[in-house]
């Protein structure tokens, strides 16, 4: 079973993923984790050419999770969903949403989000931000975008409250997949 945890930056994913991978004991994959597809994805100048160097790196990550794990939940703390929203935000015009078959699709699609907004201040706490959280922190219509973007994904929007409510919400969810299966 594959868990996605999206939400924008700093609204807690890593916390409640890594909460959530302990209880169930599973695996985690954080975002993309393959630096030579960051900076082909940004020497490119087409935000098409980015996101697929991104979405392919996902596919890759799950594919060889999902092979040398066969008995493990996978959490993805990040996964192609937000790919999809940012980069759709950014002026991406590719969709690829129908192209995932069950090999690469997530069994449970999370959206976490918040109505204050609390992932700008947990943002600003960081020492340092990546370029596209800079953006996000600096130019509210662009997080607003991101999040519509996420909203039109049709993934189950759980609205943060704090991070062990949060967590038992989605432990709730995972089980009654579990137990439906």
């Amino acid at each position: 079973m594959i868990i996605a945890i999206d939400g924008i930056d700093g609204i807690g994913k890593t916390t409640i993923c890594d909460l959530l991978v302990e209880e169930f004991n599973g695996i985690k994959i954080k975002g993309v984790q393959d630096l030579y597809v960051d900076k082909l994805a940004y020497a490119s100048f087409s935000i098409e050419i980015k996101f697929l160097y991104y979405v392919a790196s996902f596919c890759d990550s799950v594919l060889k999770a999902r092979k040398n794990n066969p008995d493990k939940i996978i959490f993805l703390d990040k996964s192609v969903y937000t790919t999809i929203a940012f980069h759709n935000a950014f002026g991406n015009k590719l969709k690829i949403e129908n192209l995932f078959d069950a090999t690469i699709r997530p069994d449970l699609g999370i959206f976490l989000s918040s109505p204050n907004n609390i992932w700008r201040e947990r943002l600003l706490e960081r020492e340092s931000l990546c370029w596209y959280e800079q953006e996000v922190v600096n130019n509210k219509e662009l997080s607003v975008k991101i999040e519509n973007e996420y909203k039109k994904l049709g993934l189950d929007e759980i609205i943060i409250s704090d991070v062990i409510t949060t967590k038992n919400i989605i432990r709730d969810l995972i089980n009654k997949r579990l137990n439906n299966e």
